[in-house]
């Protein structure tokens, strides 16, 4: 993985919270794949619809987006 793709995906994942970090755990579990997997998947559809989310996330704003505001 690019060390941009890897850092752009940690990042939405600090955003989330605990129960959402297991959520996308027990996601990862049952289909057999990594919790980073999970996550580009997640952040490459979040690109898709609201790449504007995104950037707030990123930009420590992301509170609302990660649904928890």
């Amino acid at each position: 993985m690019m060390a941009f793709e890897q850092s752009r995906t940690q990042v939405v994942g600090a955003c989330l919270t605990l129960d959402q970090r297991r959520a996308v755990e027990a996601i990862a579990a049952e289909c057999g794949v990594s919790v980073s997997a999970v996550m580009r998947a997640a952040l490459s559809r979040l690109l898709e619809l609201r790449p504007e989310a995104v950037g707030r996330c990123v930009a420590g704003e992301g509170q609302a987006y990660a649904g928890t505001g």
